[in-house]
């Protein structure tokens, strides 16, 4: 199991962040987008988005947790 299990939860934990604090996290992507000029960036970082990458950090990893979790050695 090793490396893997703690990447998985390491995943897993910022998906959960994402998910409690969507809006902050789209207000620095605001931010850095006016510093970088990428005008489209405005419009795909919204909160619902971020909600979005949340979920897909909870479900990718945490698939791969229950694969390595059901196939561990005795």
């Amino acid at each position: 199991m090793g490396s893997w299990f703690w990447i998985s939860i390491v995943l897993m934990a910022y998906g959960v962040v994402l998910l409690v604090f969507p809006k902050q996290f789209a207000r620095w992507g605001r931010k850095l987008e006016q510093l970088q000029g990428d005008h489209w960036a405005a419009s795909i970082i919204t909160p619902g988005f971020i909600r979005v990458i949340g979920c897909l950090f909870i479900v990718g990893p945490g698939l791969t947790l229950i694969e390595l979790l059901l196939h561990r050695g005795p």
